[in-house]
């Protein structure tokens, strides 16, 4: 018997790679906001084109942020699938009917792999909140769950109900930032600013029934902040348990062999 041994850090930083893409294009569009001047655009697709008046630049930057932020959010929930099918993947024994290679092996593997992540994306009874409480279980982790939830919160009142809070919501996480030696956050540093230290402050972003869930860009990369620094760390640090508890192993057949 074999026990193969899979990271769960593949698929973490898979998704820091959609949202780093997701915050260049953020940044390459907000970015032309010095030439953003010309009233009247035009698209041409081979011999017919289209003539179009620009919005306002504040409503582009809205409307491209809340993009962004949805984005990153279903990411986020590939992300929660890939964990779990790799957790409920190590509860299996596989056995392996022929194997040539070692390369056989791994194969067979991720077929297996990609078979659990069918099950568990297609779970309809498998909802956000059983998802967080699969991979977070501890009281530590309330603050994470319940962070999490509110952005899934936020995502689906975007998505279906036209962007408008239909009760009061909030989006809660901790923020990276500065403080000085009396514990203010600073917005900068001047030539007096004294015991400025790196932590992380409990952030609320209130939205009251029927207001519309806008988000500022600063406010998304908070967000991204912490999830890219914090919560993708947990989240990786508890499948790693709950794998340590239940390693993958794997058989191969009696009448097989590793060699040719």
């Amino acid at each position: 018997m074999l026990t193969i041994k899979v990271t769960p850090n593949v698929f973490s930083d898979r998704f820091r790679a959609k949202v780093h893409s997701d915050i260049t294009s953020l940044e390459m569009i907000l970015g032309n906001k010095p030439s953003y001047v010309q009233r009247h655009q035009s698209v041409k697709f081979g011999l017919i084109g289209y003539a179009y008046s620009t919005p306002p630049f504040e409503y582009l930057e809205s409307r491209e942020v809340s993009k962004c932020f949805k984005s990153i959010v279903t990411a986020l929930q590939d992300l929660l699938d890939e964990l779990i099918a790799l957790v409920k993947l190590s509860e299996d024994e596989l056995i392996v009917k022929r194997v040539r290679s070692e390369n056989d092996i791994h194969e067979f593997f991720n077929v297996k792999y990609a078979e659990k992540l069918m099950d568990v994306s297609t779970d309809h009874s498998l909802n956000v909140p059983k998802k967080l409480r699969y991979l977070l279980d501890e009281v530590d982790d309330e603050v994470i769950i319940e962070s999490l939830q509110s952005l899934f919160n936020i995502r689906n009142g975007l998505e279906h109900h036209k962007g408008i809070a239909k009760s009061d919501k909030a989006i809660k996480f901790k923020k990276v930032t500065l403080i000085d030696e009396d514990g203010k956050e600073l917005s900068q540093l001047g030539i007096g600013t004294k015991g400025v230290k790196l932590t992380t402050i409990e952030e609320v972003i209130q939205y009251d029934k029927g207001n519309n869930l806008h988000l500022e860009k600063d406010q998304l990369y908070s967000i991204v902040m912490n999830l890219l620094t914090i919560t993708i760390a947990k989240l990786i640090e508890s499948v790693y348990q709950l794998m340590r508890q239940n390693p993958t192993p794997v058989d191969s057949d009696p009448d097989s062999s590793l060699s040719d």
